[in-house]
């Protein structure tokens, strides 16, 4: 073999090797059905500006809190009088990653009873709502192009609801669904979603 034959098979290995990496690029990840909120959990460039949580506790009156961000603080608004409170933004954030984060339980696997586990009427719903984050512009014209856009082209939002109902009947696990697949039912250790569970929004409220 010359050297001319070896450089050109160089080069055909190095443009199938660029061609591959390119497709590596361009491909989107795929969802990881080992999460509940698969879409969520893969959701990027996107800010969260709301969480809503309704709940409807046995032989005890319905629960709404609404929780806004905006301009980096959290505020907990009540729904009644429209009045917000300034709460602690890492216990909000921390039930926006327990809902992103919650895993199911390979042992219980999946149910199509949505009675028995106590989801035709969940006993929790958590709605988070997010908008799309704009993409710097690369060049000065797409920036130009932007800004007369911009009063006419508003930030995609979408909602991703968490559907929690009975517990297991040692405690240890709640059964839940989402908005991406609400005909089965799934199994979450109760302890991965505990600050869901809180008692009373005052222990929310920022202390300063």
């Amino acid at each position: 073999m010359n050297f001319r034959s070896t450089a050109y098979l160089f080069a055909v290995m190095f443009s199938m090797l660029w061609l591959f990496g390119l497709m590596l690029a361009f491909k989107k990840n795929p969802l990881d059905k080992a999460y509940v909120v698969p879409t969520l959990q893969a959701a990027r460039d996107v800010d969260i500006i709301s969480v809503t949580i309704q709940r409807k506790p046995k032989d005890k009156d319905a629960q709404e809190f609404q929780f806004t961000h905006e301009n980096d603080v959290w505020r907990l608004k009540d729904v009644a009088s429209d009045v917000a409170v300034k709460v602690e933004g890492f216990r909000i954030n921390d039930i926006v990653n327990q809902v992103k984060g919650a895993r199911k339980d390979e042992e219980f696997g999946v149910s199509s009873d949505l009675a028995r586990f106590g989801l035709t009427a969940p006993q929790a719903t958590i709605t988070i709502k997010c908008r799309t984050r704009a993409k710097p512009a690369d060049h000065k014209e797409d920036q130009d192009k932007k800004d007369e856009k911009k009063d006419t082209a508003p930030a995609k939002e979408t909602d991703w609801a968490f559907y929690l109902g009975n517990e297991s009947a040692d405690k240890k696990n709640v059964f839940c669904n989402s908005s991406d697949d609400k005909s089965h039912v799934f199994a979450v250790s109760k302890s991965s979603l505990d600050s869901l569970f809180f008692e009373d929004p005052n222990h929310l409220r920022s202390k300063r």
